[in-house]
């Protein structure tokens, strides 16, 4: 069953949220996350580069916003360390 992201929605002090707050806070996601860091426990993107580093983050390869029918989908999946992950969202990768 598709995730459906819930409805763009403002804070208390009027500051826009991310539409996909929820998602990362359910019991579906962190049992999914579990589980997949269970079966792919290394960092995809050290592993490229010749070394090996535990995954901590489980990344949507195809972003949850741009294609939350793939939300639980492991062919959209990658584990990544937190270095890698972050230079990911935040662009630098």
């Amino acid at each position: 069953m598709p995730y459906a992201l819930p409805v763009h929605r403002r804070c208390e002090i009027g500051a826009p949220m991310r539409s996909d707050d929820g998602f990362y806070s359910l019991t579906r996601w962190r049992n999914f996350r579990r589980a997949y860091l269970r079966r792919y426990p290394l960092c995809v993107e050290c592993e490229r580069e010749g070394r090996t580093e535990p995954a901590v983050d489980v990344d949507h390869i195809v972003p949850l916003r741009a294609a939350p029918a793939l939300a639980f989908s492991d062919g959209n999946m990658q584990g990544l360390c937190h270095g890698h992950h972050s230079r990911k969202t935040r662009g630098g990768h």
